[in-house]
């Protein structure tokens, strides 16, 4: 997933969780999208991918909730547009939050237009950018 040009990063930021491929892509996963760190990680960007049949989806909120229920979010989002200049096919926030290690859910205030596809066994497409701490 391509950042935008006015995107802010540290030069030690990597993408420590990127679950996108380039398959053809349904709304609305039917599972629920988990990460999981063994190591704290500095959170500079979190995008989630809304193709929505070529239509895009307004921007909403993005939330990461750990398990035992701590959340951290919701954040607003922007939009960023997608292939073929689709205007917010992607949801970008930049939350610079520090996650302890543990398993998380990705949470998107729009489901329905949360694109997924066969190669993620139902999860919604999401990619995460940072550092370890």
């Amino acid at each position: 997933t391509p950042l935008p040009a006015d995107h802010s990063e540290s030069p030690s930021d990597i993408d420590f969780f990127d679950n996108t491929n380039d398959k053809p892509v349904a709304n609305n996963p039917p599972q629920p999208t988990y990460l999981t760190i063994s190591r704290p990680y500095f959170v500079t960007s979190l995008i989630t991918y809304h193709w929505n049949g070529g239509e895009g989806a307004p921007p909403g909120k993005i939330s990461l909730r750990r398990s035992g229920g701590v959340e951290y979010g919701p954040w607003e989002s922007r939009g960023i547009p997608g292939n073929g200049n689709v205007q917010n096919a992607s949801w970008m926030v930049e939350p610079r939050v520090t996650l302890p290690p543990g398993k998380y859910e990705v949470v998107d205030s729009k489901r329905a237009t949360w694109s997924h596809n066969a190669g993620l066994k139902g999860e919604g497409f999401v990619f995460i950018r940072g550092h370890p701490r």
